[in-house]
């Protein structure tokens, strides 16, 4: 089975991202990844009930030559 990507296609705002800028990736693992998502009333929380998951995240920081990886820890290779 095909892992269920979800994200925000395109950009709406145009923000361009420039050295300074930090943001973050957080892929999170669903154990049955097409039940129902809920979204709480904070517009920030995701849940699925009763579908134990796992969440990484790595923090980036747009760099003057490109970008940082400010959460990598000793030893993680990143693809």
């Amino acid at each position: 089975m095909k892992p269920c990507i979800m994200h925000t296609v395109g950009n709406p705002d145009k923000t361009v991202m420039e050295e300074g800028m930090a943001f973050t990736i957080e892929p999170i693992v669903l154990m049955h990844p097409y039940q129902e998502l809920y979204m709480w009333e904070d517009e920030w929380t995701v849940v699925s009930p009763n579908n134990p998951s796992a969440q990484w995240e790595h923090t980036i920081l747009i760099t003057k030559n490109g970008h940082e990886i400010l959460t990598k820890r000793e030893g993680e290779e990143i693809l």
